[in-house]
């Protein structure tokens, strides 16, 4: 694929729960660098919180290893991506963690543009021979 995909850091993967966890600390040391300054009591409690769920999250990971299951990686991207790919040439899906349906081939640069709320995947566009 081209350089358009090389840009995204750390990639979220639907069947990954490490890399949920990994973009939500992102977040959250984001939150905490910004909105939460060190050495107030207050706001050192409420990130002492804010750690404390996030290990029980990580705990019951480990208490259900079924949600661990590792699927093969699949590649999200978001809106912008999708519509260069598809501009390129790419086949573009919607992501969800079913199974991929042909029904969820988007077909237009409109039917990417209104779905702007999901993640997508993107595959080689391949045509079927009859």
């Amino acid at each position: 694929m081209s350089d358009i995909f090389s840009n995204k850091q750390s990639p979220l993967l639907a069947h990954d729960p490490e890399t949920w966890m990994e973009t939500i600390w992102d977040a959250l040391h984001s939150f905490r660098e910004h909105q939460l300054p060190e050495g107030d009591d207050q706001y050192d409690e409420q990130w002492d919180d804010i750690c404390t769920a996030m290990a029980w999250i990580e705990e019951s990971f480990e208490a259900f290893p079924e949600a661990e299951k590792k699927e093969p990686e699949i590649q999200t991207y978001n809106v912008s991506t999708a519509l260069k790919a598809y501009a390129e040439g790419y086949a573009v899906y919607i992501a969800h963690p079913l199974p991929q349906d042909p029904d969820d081939r988007l077909w237009s640069y409109d039917e990417i543009k209104s779905s702007k709320d999901h993640l997508f995947v993107i595959k080689e566009n391949v045509v079927e021979s009859e």
